[in-house]
């Protein structure tokens, strides 16, 4: 997909600090841009707002899932599992944990403060 074509380019005026490609982004605003384009729950390439928070599409498909089959997950570990693009897939308990802890909730409502 090209930049500034499709949904995440539909998204950017709904979400501050997303400037469409040319447009003038302040000194100060440069490292927010680049923490909104990347997923809160793994760290993937965000595609734009899903669920009320800016996410990938591997944990917007993940959350639907659980959400909608009410899957119930267990860790293995310590309850508190690295969430990486590479290692988001090792532990679902974790993954949904995180999820709802950054504000995923199943009517998409946006988060308040943005």
């Amino acid at each position: 997909m090209e930049r500034g074509h499709g949904l995440a380019a539909s998204l950017v005026p709904l979400v501050p600090g997303l400037a469409p490609a040319g447009s003038s982004v302040l000194p100060g605003d440069v490292d927010e841009r680049v923490d909104q384009r990347t997923c809160l729950i793994c760290g993937d390439r965000a595609t734009g707002l899903h669920y009320g928070i800016i996410s990938c599409e591997g944990c917007k498909g993940f959350f639907k899932r659980s959400i909608c089959n009410k899957r119930v997950y267990r860790c293995s570990r310590d309850k508190n599992c690295v969430m990486s693009r590479k290692q988001r897939n090792r532990c679902q308990y974790c993954r949904l944990l995180k999820c709802l802890q950054m504000g995923m909730n199943r009517k998409g409502k946006e988060k308040r403060g943005f």
